[in-house]
């Protein structure tokens, strides 16, 4: 969090320093379903809203797939810009896939990860 400092002052007469506390928001989870043939990826990017412009972590939930025998895995889970956070899942197996897949992210009002 960056070091930004608020004073507090009561009645005038006496004055203290804190540091200010970074707004943070779990977006809601993004939801999105995919028929994957083998070798093809499924996956979305998620953004932070304006007032709270900078990703600070993310990832995806556990996907819903139509075989449970099958070769799905994440091959993606990472911040691709200040605002954004992408996941992907592929599809390794040789047969198609349908699945449902989620994705959320952490987003905050402070930019000091990101030397804003």
């Amino acid at each position: 969090m960056r070091n930004t400092i608020l004073i507090a002052c009561i009645a005038g007469i006496t004055c203290t320093a804190a540091p200010a506390m970074a707004k943070e928001v779990w977006l809601a989870p993004q939801k999105k379903q995919c028929t994957l043939e083998p070798g093809q990826d499924c996956g979305m990017d998620v953004k932070c809203a304006a007032d709270t412009p900078f990703v600070m972590s993310g990832g995806g939930g556990m996907p819903k797939v139509s075989n449970t025998n099958h070769r799905l895995a994440m091959t993606m889970n990472v911040a691709i810009s200040p605002n954004a956070w992408r996941v992907r899942w592929r599809n390794f197996g040789e047969k198609s896939l349908d699945v449902t897949v989620m994705i959320r992210a952490l987003c905050s009002s402070d930019g000091a990860a990101w030397g804003k």
